[in-house]
């Protein structure tokens, strides 16, 4: 009931912000305060986007709400085989595929990796 509450809240346009836990229906009396009081709706925010020219894929930095920040990138399928035998033809369709960091650093350490170098900071 909370997320649908709260999706239903933000397709209307409705900021962020000025989403009620409280008002959120058919909860237990004395529960939406318990919840507006101890969560945010929406604690990340996007604060950098590059679009590549060669094939659109979208890379977004994602600030966390304790500063950190993570990284996702937008990938657009056309849909045809890139094999040149039509591997996997069948296979392929157009699609988007959204691939999310959920770690802030990398425990690996590879030299050549930004991320590698950072070290793990948080899960």
């Amino acid at each position: 009931r909370i997320w649908k509450h709260v999706t239903s809240q933000l397709r209307l346009g409705c900021p962020p912000s000025d989403v009620s836990l409280v008002d959120v229906p058919g909860l237990p009396t004395g529960l939406g305060g318990a919840l507006a009081a101890n969560f945010t709706v929406l604690t990340s925010q996007v604060v950098q986007r590059h679009v590549s020219e060669l094939d659109g894929t979208m890379k977004l930095l994602i600030r966390l709400q304790d500063g950190s920040e993570v990284e996702a990138v937008v990938i657009h399928h056309t849909g045809e085989a890139e094999h040149p035998e039509q591997r996997q033809a069948e296979r392929c369709g157009e699609r988007d595929t959204l691939c999310v960091s959920s770690q802030v650093g990398c425990r690996l350490g590879c030299r050549f990796c930004a991320t590698g170098t950072m070290g793990l900071l948080g899960n």
